[in-house]
């Protein structure tokens, strides 16, 4: 019987597992510690086996059905496996080098191929056998607990010693923008039940819990871009509750608002040494590094606009990293023709959630997430591994307009 279970919802199970499941089990089984390094492998690595195991069975058992895949999935495929494609030539031919982020190229192939392109095409080959109120489901739950025990591995760590000022991280192998974002998740799930699931006390209990909780993490983490991604999702759930454009526009401009004189506000809550503070006060000096980022990268570009130069920066303060910009990365990385495409697939991501926000489809979750972590690629994220971000796009793609017009999961 549990076989049997596994079985049908292996599709699902694979997408929790590709969205959630890394930040799960390493708060889990490994202790937060910020005195160093400390090894990882004995967990990270075994779980990524596991995890990419179940993305190839369902990639096998997905190509023995037919799959209708619309032209825009197809350019995504296509334009990862040329990015694949690049990044083994100029490791292989040009000698260059991925020391500045990882030990070995090995390590690299395993985040551009195991975790990102694989995964992407088991989402592509099994999205029509997604259940995503299951996928719902098991994300709260494993979100919620994840939270919970990185804050209580926090508070722990804090009654030993001064965590004053310091930028929390969910587990030692979660930095602080991933937990920002857990705490991002946590919230948008909370606020998502609210308006879309059936309501009793219980629940509306949980999920203000989950909601406190998920906003002390995006503080506690101290990145900015959580702050900002929470932001435009909140904003576009309520357009899609209300159906109002105004609306929409309103809220996000009184955020950003409220975000550019916060500082204050949260100097009083929180005090001195609250991280997100910190970050908000130096957002001039973090600009400038971006900045500088974005300038090395835009440099790049122009020295080879027609096929690119490399995946990572030869030049200036960043070398051998990224930008930090999924947009000006695919330009650096792939030349004119690469960006447009990558331009073009966000464009057509935009427009279908859109679409799905307004007819209430089923999968409002995907997008808000999706939104999340568009924002995230844009100051933070990068081509290498975006494992999570391209698997959400590609289930934004596949939308069909005509679909589950009027889906209200308060049926359920």
């Amino acid at each position: 019987m549990f076989l049997k279970y596994i079985s049908k919802n292996l599709p699902t199970i694979n997408f929790v597992l590709i969205f959630i499941g890394y930040e799960f089990f390493t708060t889990l089984l490994l202790p937060n510690y910020y005195g160093g390094d400390l090894i990882t492998r004995i967990v990270t690595v075994p779980l990524r086996v596991v995890c990419l195991g179940i993305s190839l069975y369902v990639i096998y058992d997905g190509l023995r059905v037919k799959n209708r895949i619309n032209v825009n999935v197809k350019i995504l495929i296509t334009f990862y496996a040329l990015y694949v494609f690049f990044v083994f030539i100029h490791i292989t031919l040009f000698g260059t080098t991925v020391a500045a982020q990882y030990e070995n190229k090995n390590e690299y192939y395993l985040f551009v191929v195991g975790l990102t392109f694989i995964p992407l095409l088991s989402v592509v080959f099994s999205y029509r056998r997604i259940d995503y109120r299951l996928f719902y489901k098991y994300v709260y739950l494993l979100v919620f607990i994840a939270v919970f025990v990185s804050i209580v591995s926090n508070r722990v760590i804090a009654n030993e010693a001064d965590l004053s000022g310091v930028r929390q991280q969910g587990n030692v192998a979660l930095n602080t923008i991933g937990y920002g974002h857990l705490g991002v998740s946590l919230f948008l799930l909370s606020v998502y039940g609210a308006f879309y699931m059936p309501r009793n006390k219980n629940l509306i209990i949980i999920g203000l819990v989950s909601a406190v909780m998920g906003l002390y993490v995006v503080v506690m983490a101290g990145s900015r871009g959580p702050l900002i991604s929470l932001m435009l999702a909140v904003c576009l759930l309520v357009y899609a509750k209300k159906k109002n454009r105004f609306l929409f526009f309103l809220l996000f401009i009184l955020a950003l608002l409220i975000l550019s004189i916060s500082g204050g506000l949260l100097y009083e809550l929180l005090g001195v040494g609250s991280p997100l503070v910190s970050r908000i006060e130096n957002t001039s000096y973090e600009s400038e590094v971006r900045s500088e980022l974005f300038y090395d990268a835009w440099n790049q570009f122009l020295s080879s606009p027609i096929i690119g130069e490399d995946f990572v920066l030869l030049k200036g303060f960043g070398v051998g990293w990224y930008p930090h910009n999924l947009i000006l990365e695919t330009f650096m990385v792939m030349g004119f023709m690469g960006g447009a495409v990558m331009i073009l697939l966000i464009a057509a991501s935009l427009r279908n959630s859109v679409l799905i926000l307004r007819k209430c489809n089923e999968k409002m979750l995907v997008v808000l997430f999706y939104i999340q972590y568009l924002a995230m690629f844009m100051v933070s994220g990068s081509l290498y591994a975006g494992g999570k971000l391209f698997s959400l796009m590609a289930i934004v793609l596949v939308y069909d307009k005509y679909e589950n017009i009027g889906f209200s999961l308060r049926k359920y």
